[in-house]
């Protein structure tokens, strides 16, 4: 089923959206008409970051088939057992089958993605006769075929009012440009051309046959995963509506596991498609009105449809912005100034961290960047950014980072750097113990010396983590983490494997370490808890606030959650495919707020439980009560949710951390009972 089709049915049952069109008063700053040039950047750190990024999705393709391998095989296992058959095993495919499908599947991207986006949209040429109502952009595309001898890109259209373009290619010649219809009447001539530009600076730096190949990739299990929620979403599946819910989670999650190593390529690739739009048409102030202008028709459609287009989801990896971390800013009032509001995208000293889970850079620090564009020039730029606030703008100290990395990770995951480092500490020192309880003969604590060596797999680690901290406290810039991290594991391996079994030490598990990492998880984890959800009795609760208020702190963090109370429209698929909640949002007077919704038994209790789910009141109104928290995208995590007709619908995250840890202790305990 086409999206098109999917947003006329939608359409017919939506009430009267709560806020107004957008008009802004746009300053239409110039554009540089002189001689001086910008100085060219280096791609070196981009090509990095793209051999980490090839590495790392290798890595993960490779172990999801093996563990793939290892269930099915499991599976044989047991019906051989209960059908007494003759022995049934698949053997591990080598490593080079991956690599040898990769390669072949390289040259048909272009192919098989035009398949895929024709499910959601009919595709169709984009005549020179319909370019011609753009003569800037024609004139742009001309001359960047003729100065940079390239075959012209396939341009195409897509008929939908949602502002999209996207540029993938396989080979040379096989690049393909398509935009929307949306995006054509969301700009003018010059900001189309500077973004159109910003595509073809993806054909030049040459990561996009990887990023089209990572698309395709991407693009299999999102599809597998809307189309059996689609199937459950029919009145002939209520049976095993359920079952299909899980085996959707299953490919949505396998979805996000595949994507999680591209992010750093995505986020990198940006940076300078931007820069080389700036250099070629010498008009940073349009590119800046572009993308805030894309913001708002973004912002717009998802207000009109009441949900999240899916193919702003599937391909945003492709998009020229991350309609997530735009979606609350784009979704303001005209008469609210945006600099106020993009001021911490560009001033936090940690938005580096906290965006590291996002696809695109924080829109504000794009527009900063450009705004030193124009001024590089002495034009007056289209937003003023940088004046009053530059001398904010500093690097964070390494340690100040450490001592605060808890303020800016996801808790969960914060916790888990936390339980390393505890869990470390509590090895050596119940491995010093026994080893003084083996030197005065107390044998009942010997165990914990000769059970397993102290030097074991996580010394290669530590090493490995101790040398990236080393790069970041020398580096002058946010460093190659990623990068960091995936050749320095790539070459400790390599020196495993052709150290003829030397260092296999290094590799072993070391069940003791494990165990008492998952107890230090356990105990960070509720200590964590009651400093992240403050008690709604204790703190101060704002009632109805502004959300452009609540926008305007430049240095607020995720921990730092103020307790609010929002009334206003849920938004969002209604279907199975959102029972894992990832596409749910408040359409409040003020704008619109993503919200976050953990069942008591976390994913799987949203899975399981037969309690009323968020999704089944969508474009309802609803009172929203839990923790508004300030980070790349805007949230709240919801703790209630009251519908109209008075159900209450709770929030269960603290109780799925509670649940989280009590499960980490009891396991940490078995580990060290059964060693």
């Amino acid at each position: 089923m086409k999206e098109k089709e999917i947003n006329q049915n939608d359409r017919s049952v939506n009430p009267q959206t709560l806020s107004s069109s957008k008009e802004h008063q746009w300053r239409n700053a110039a554009r540089y008409t002189g001689k001086r040039t910008m100085k060219k950047t280096s791609k070196s750190r981009l090509w990095w970051v793209l051999i980490s990024t090839i590495i790392a999705c290798f890595w993960t393709l490779n172990i999801t088939f093996k563990y793939y391998v290892d269930l099915m095989n499991l599976i044989l296992g047991k019906i051989q057992n209960f059908f007494n058959l003759e022995t049934l095993y698949i053997p591990q495919p080598p490593a080079s089958n991956l690599v040898t499908t990769l390669i072949i599947l390289l040259p048909f991207c272009h192919w098989i993605l035009d398949i895929f986006i024709n499910q959601y949209f009919h595709v169709s040429k984009f005549t020179q006769e319909h370019l011609d109502q753009y003569p800037e952009t024609d004139e742009m595309l001309k001359r960047f075929t003729q100065q940079y001898h390239r075959s012209p890109p396939k341009l195409k259209i897509i008929q939908t009012q949602t502002p999209l373009i996207m540029t993938y290619t396989s080979l040379p010649k096989t690049s393909r440009i398509i935009i929307s219809n949306g995006m054509l009447k969301s700009l003018t001539d010059e900001e189309l051309a500077t973004i159109y530009a910003t595509q073809l600076g993806y054909l030049l730096n040459g990561d996009l046959p990887i990023m089209s190949l990572l698309m395709t990739l991407l693009q299999t299990p999102y599809l597998i995963y809307w189309q059996i929620a689609s199937l459950g979403d029919q009145k002939r599946f209520h049976l095993i509506k359920r079952p299909l819910a899980w085996l959707a989670a299953f490919f949505y999650g396998l979805y996000w596991l595949w994507k999680w190593p591209t992010l750093w390529l995505s986020r990198q690739r940006v940076y300078y498609g931007d820069r080389f739009a700036v250099e070629f048409t010498k008009n940073p102030n349009a590119l800046s009105r572009a993308l805030l202008k894309i913001a708002i028709a973004l912002c717009e459609q998802v207000e009109q449809n009441s949900y999240t287009p899916r193919i702003l989801e599937s391909f945003d990896l492709l998009l020229p912005i991350d309609p997530k971390q735009v979606l609350s800013k784009g979704s303001l009032s005209p008469q609210i100034p945006l600099n106020k509001v993009l001021e911490w995208d560009y001033t936090n000293p940690y938005r580096h961290w906290l965006s590291l889970f996002t696809t695109h850079p924080l829109l504000g620090e794009r527009l900063y960047l450009l705004e030193k564009c124009a001024q590089f020039w002495n034009l007056k730029p289209e937003l003023e950014l940088s004046d009053r606030l530059s001398p904010t703008i500093k690097k964070v100290n390494l340690w100040t980072t450490l001592k605060n990395l808890h303020h800016t990770l996801p808790l969960l995951l914060s916790s888990f750097v936390f339980a390393l480092g505890f869990g470390i500490v509590l090895r050596c020192l119940f491995w010093g113990i026994g080893y003084l309880s083996a030197q005065f003969n107390f044998q009942p604590l010997v165990w914990m010396y000769r059970a397993y060596p102290l030097l074991n797999a996580w010394v290669g680690w530590l090493v490995i983590l101790l040398i990236v901290l080393l790069i970041f406290g020398l580096s002058k810039r946010f460093p190659h983490l990623f990068t960091c991290v995936v050749l320095l594991t790539t070459a400790f391996n390599y020196l495993c494997e052709a150290a003829d079994g030397r260092f296999n030490w290094l590799r072993a598990r070391d069940p003791v370490f494990e165990a008492w990492v998952l107890i230090a998880l356990s105990v960070t984890l509720i200590i964590s808890t009651n400093r992240y959800f403050p008690s709604p009795q204790k703190f101060f609760k704002l009632d109805e606030p502004n959300l452009s208020e609540l926008l305007s702190d430049p240095e607020t963090l995720p921990y730092q959650g103020q307790i609010v109370s929002m009334s206003g429209r849920l938004l969002g698929h209604s279907g199975v495919g959102n029972w894992l909640g990832q596409d749910l949002i408040l359409q409040t007077n003020s704008g619109l707020i993503r919200l976050n919704f953990v069942a008591s038994g976390g994913w799987v209790g949203e899975l399981l439980s037969l309690l009323p789910h968020p999704c089944q009141s969508v474009n309802q109104m609803v009172t929203v009560r839990g923790w508004f928290r300030r980070g790349s995208s805007p949230w709240i995590d919801v703790e209630q949710m009251t519908t109209e007709r008075g159900q209450k619908i709770l929030g269960g995250y603290q109780m799925f951390i509670t649940l989280v840890a009590l499960g980490c202790a009891v396991w940490g305990a078995y580990k060290i009972l059964k060693i």
